[in-house]
């Protein structure tokens, strides 16, 4: 049978998966970008504290070590918070990174 556009059924079923493999394509982009933001906007944020931790531990206490430089970088926000917290009332530079042992 041939509809008004002069399309098989078989045409017309190709046609209509090409459109939902075409949305699948432009959703799953779609989705791809968001997480990229998303994951982009995260390591914004983690090396912009990062950075303000570095430099309130540098006026505080002077240079800071390549140990100590590498522990900041490759840590969390919730940690580097918890640093942050801790910088302006720590008399050293070990007070501001102790671990609590429970």
């Amino acid at each position: 049978m041939i509809n008004e556009a002069g399309m098989s059924a078989e045409e017309l079923e190709q046609q209509h998966k090409r459109r939902e493999f075409i949305f699948m394509q432009r959703d799953a982009l779609e989705k791809a970008q968001a997480d990229g933001w998303a994951e982009g906007k995260a390591e914004g944020v983690q090396t912009g504290e990062a950075l303000a931790l570095q430099r309130l531990l540098h006026k505080r206490f002077g240079a800071l070590s390549a140990e100590i430089l590498h522990r900041i970088t490759t840590a969390s926000v919730a940690q580097i918070d918890d640093w942050l917290d801790r910088v302006l009332g720590a008399a050293s530079l070990e007070e501001v990174f102790h671990e609590a042992r429970h």
